[in-house]
């Protein structure tokens, strides 16, 4: 703590956050801090006065908008278009870890299955798994639970799930991803930094999607669009994933508009 308060201007994404430090600062420094005008917070200590801000970071509107014509996206959206035909596309990009909650999104497809059968063949779930060079022993759990319920749920409803296993997925091909998406699905029991909703929200500014976040994640909490539920709920987020689908265009375009 006094090391972070060596810094003049401290930035947090979350008030929540925020709030954790000061009240750390409170406790075990004796640190007093107070509301500025305007918003901010300043934290007074050893005499010094330091600025205390809250804001989530985003992306480049300008750099994302610049690549949307490029030949190649339009080409790659069009190959994903051809690839998954006329079905609803459900698309989800994570870290084969276990704080993004994979296996949970996958069990609530399941379950959204179950509900639906006759959406099985109308509406496919994207899966791009990013394999992380960290934490071995937690990507190889991870990656042996997502495989197993992919080939579950492909066995019961095949070509449900499209699972694909990457390095890494550039910017130009998740733009493309994208633009082929109708929904986003993010079911993270843990996040704090998750800058793909706001790539997604941009791509589709003229033809808007649709946003299923875990309210674990930290852009649960600035994008007011978007449909929230809580990833270990199942049973509720297999119920959420029918109506997101369904958002009916203008529905979807007054909530892009809130995040834009």
């Amino acid at each position: 703590l006094r090391g972070v308060l060596c810094a003049d201007h401290i930035g947090f994404h979350l008030y929540e956050w925020a709030r954790n430090f000061l009240a750390s600062c409170r406790r075990l420094l004796a640190v007093t801090f107070e509301a500025r005008r305007g918003g901010g917070l300043t934290v007074s200590y050893n005499g010094r006065s330091i600025a205390v801000t809250i804001t989530h970071m985003g992306v480049e509107p300008s750099l994302l908008l610049q690549k949307l014509p490029a030949p190649a996206v339009v080409r790659a959206a069009q190959k994903l278009r051809a690839a998954f035909g006329n079905a609803a596309v459900i698309s989800s990009v994570d870290m084969l870890e276990g704080l993004k909650g994979v296996p949970l999104k996958l069990l609530a497809f399941e379950h959204f299955l179950h509900l639906h059968p006759h959406r099985a063949g109308s509406v496919v779930l994207a899966l791009y798994g990013i394999v992380p060079d960290a934490r071995p022993d937690d990507v190889h759990a991870c990656r042996r639970e997502v495989t197993a319920l992919v080939a579950r749920i492909n066995g019961r409803f095949p070509r449900a799930v499209y699972f694909h296993e990457l390095r890494s997925l550039p910017l130009v091909e998740r733009i493309a991803l994208w633009q082929a998406t109708d929904l986003l699905f993010v079911s993270s029991v843990r996040e704090g930094l998750n800058l793909m909703p706001f790539e997604y929200l941009l791509a589709r500014e003229g033809n808007p999607g649709a946003l299923l976040l875990s309210e674990f994640s930290s852009v649960a909490r600035v994008l007011s669009g978007a449909v929230t539920t809580n990833p270990f709920s199942i049973k509720k987020v297999g119920l959420a994933i029918e109506p997101a689908l369904s958002l009916p265009p203008d529905e979807r375009a007054r909530r892009a508009a809130a995040d834009l």
